[in-house]
């Protein structure tokens, strides 16, 4: 089922074909290594976890169980061979490792590739299930096949079609106001149609002319003033970076809530026209059927598949220590962050150098969103993350048009709004230039997440993604006798990655060509130090180089490193909060968002923005001035 991979660390031989079932699960499930020919004793290691076998009766040698271990982390892991021949590690396979609590354990988001309702899916799961209860099939392990035979008929499967939260909020620039002012009333129904969001996809040119009219006067009327159309509930606030008292900018909220996707004429069925399910599965050994059913599912291409339905910000808790940056910060956003922003290249002394950036580009955060969702209890800070994304590429590119999609609450992010926003931002780059901030990550490659970015890609659009910081992805201690990592996994982040040197990589992950170059990682610079920010998700405890992220205290690795590397640390002044420091490569993608917004106001849409080559190393933070066409 899976290529086999060679190159771990310089010491990965080449081994006969390999095949471990499931090829999902949680701890403690027990799995089938089969290989073609028999070998004795294996010490086998999933990740840096070295695992018990024990021979099937009668294989000769060609066939392993053993049971996944406990800690090792979510997502693709290799497994291992150690050996006293001349090559002492081999790779055999794959794994992807799923958490046994909350979505992780019970339940995946399928988007079916031809209409289907609830039933005809109920079925189609049904015959995975006899599948899977087959007598004669022995890539499983004997201890799943008679948990298969005794359970499977009692496992409640629940499959629900998801309502999209269609929440966020629209920040127009002043120049665009004023510009509207200038047109024909034609010219000013097309550039407002051109704003592309869900609140105005489905309007009547009567109610697209009325909001238009609202718009030009909005930066007047009381803050929070509701407006109703179109089945929307909309409320007007003062835009939040006014770059000139003269041109005040407005933004816009809106909120809906549908259970069908947005749809948008691309000739065939896409992941952008189709309807989201949640398949909930019940019992105690919930999570191992689960698991059962997403290996299945996977060789199916019947679905778009995620394996849970839920992404987590790229955000690290703020430090008890304040460093002297921040002890220096004033509550103007721009004087606070002068040194960030400085870095950039885009402002000098804390003074923008281009006010018309990111002018005919429309930027869109798919995030949390305070206004629509107001902050509360502990994840106050993680409610404003969005906000404070939107802040930075508002502030790096004023004059762009920002889409703020609300996708996030409490630090989940909910996958059927990722994608209904990726889809709507496809719909966009149609016809404009179109930019999308993800500062989220899973450690599962959903193929569900891909498509939806796809359709983007394939329109000409750009997508920037945090890297990923290393604080959820660290094993305490080392392990004796390991011979390799637990990889530390963070997509979409690692499908555009620069490979890791000496580290195998995942057959989940997709080749750069797929992307065409517009899937862009950003990793996060500490300008203090003048280094890599120690919460880089390539960098362990210690602060050390990429290469020494396998010694001790942490043995993990991440299999890709940044395409390049930005200010990721910010002080933003919110109400609720006061002045609070946001730190993670959450905010080094808004800022590269930003400085791409800006740059590509000033080049065609079919170009591609290039960055030097760096080596782990010698790494720099990237410049404005150092993107190429």
């Amino acid at each position: 089922m899976y290529k086999l991979m060679t190159g771990l660390l310089g010491l990965l031989g080449v081994v006969s074909a390999a095949e471990v079932q499931p090829t999902t699960a949680p701890p403690g499930m027990s799995l089938r290594l089969t290989l073609t020919e028999g070998i004795e004793a294996p010490v086998l290691f999933v990740g840096a976890h070295q695992v018990e076998v024990d021979e099937v009766q009668g294989s000769g040698g060609k066939q392993w169980d053993f049971d996944m271990p406990e800690g090792v982390l979510p997502g693709p892991q290799p497994v291992q061979l150690r050996s006293s021949g001349t090559d002492p590690t081999r790779l055999l396979s794959w794994v992807t490792v799923l958490r046994k609590t909350g979505l992780d354990a019970t339940s995946i988001v399928i988007v079916p590739k031809k209409n289907l309702n609830p039933s005809e899916i109920q079925q189609q799961l049904t015959r995975v299930g006899k599948t899977l209860a087959n007598p004669e099939n022995s890539f499983l392990s004997e201890r799943t096949l008679q948990l298969i035979r005794e359970r499977i008929k009692f496992v409640p499967i629940n499959v629900e079609p998801l309502v999209l939260d269609i929440r966020g909020r629209v920040d127009i620039p002043g120049g665009f106001l004023t510009d509207l002012k200038k047109m024909s009333p034609a010219q000013r129904m097309d550039e407002v149609r051109r704003l592309h969001t869900e609140a105005l996809a489905n309007m009547t040119p009567e109610q697209l002319g009325e909001f238009q009219k609202r718009s030009e006067r909005a930066a007047g009327v009381p803050e929070g003033q509701q407006l109703n159309f179109n089945g929307y509930t909309s409320k007007l606030f003062p835009d939040p970076i006014r770059v000139s008292p003269e041109q005040p900018g407005v933004s816009i909220t809106y909120f809906k809530k549908t259970a069908v996707p947005t749809t948008w004429s691309t000739g065939t069925v896409s992941v952008c026209t189709q309807r989201p399910y949640r398949v909930q599965f019940g019992s105690q050994n919930a999570a191992l059927f689960k698991a059962l059913y997403l290996s299945q599912l996977s060789t199916d291409d019947d679905f778009w598949i995620d394996p849970t339905g839920y992404g987590i910000p790229s955000q690290v808790a703020s430090s008890p220590q304040q460093t002297q940056l921040t002890t220096q910060m004033r509550r103007d956003i721009l004087q606070a962050n002068v040194r960030q922003l400085d870095a950039t290249g885009l402002f000098r002394s804390g003074y923008i150098v281009d006010p018309t950036g990111g002018k005919d580009v429309t930027v869109f955060v798919i995030d949390s969103d305070g206004s629509v969702s107001p902050p509360s209890g502990q994840n106050v800070g993680l409610e404003r993350h969005g906000d404070a994304i939107t802040r930075i590429i508002k502030t790096l590119a004023p004059a762009a048009l920002v889409i703020q999609r609300h996708a996030c609450t409490g630090g989940i992010c909910r996958i059927e709004d990722i994608v209904n926003s990726l889809c709507d931002a496809a719909e966009a780059a149609g016809n404009g230039k179109v930019i999308v901030n993800l500062s989220l990550n899973t450690p599962y490659p959903s193929k569900l997440l891909a498509e939806a970015m796809q359709q983007l890609i394939n329109r000409g659009g750009l997508i920037i993604a945090a890297h990923g910081n290393n604080d959820r992805c660290r094993l305490k201690g080392s392990i004796p006798g390991s011979v390799g990592a637990d990889y530390c996994n963070a997509y979409p982040a690692d499908w555009a990655g620069k490979p890791a040197a000496g580290v195998a990589l995942p057959p989940s992950l997709m080749r750069s060509l797929v992307w065409k170059g517009r899937l862009l990682s950003a990793g996060a610079w500490d300008l203090s130090r003048g280094k890599l920010a120690g919460y880089n998700r390539t960098v362990n405890a210690d602060h050390a180089a990429p290469s020494s992220v396998l010694q001790p205290p942490y043995r993990t690795v991440a299999p890709t490193l940044p395409k390049t590397y930005l200010p990721g640390t910010f002080m933003f002044d919110f109400p609720e909060l006061g002045e609070k420091i946001y730190k993670g490569t959450s905010f080094a993608a808004p800022t590269l968002a930003g400085m791409l917004a800006t740059w590509w106001s000033h080049h065609g849409k079919e170009t591609v923005p290039q960055f030097p080559d760096y080596s782990p190393e010698r790494a720099q933070p990237l410049t404005y001035q150092q993107i190429t066409r």
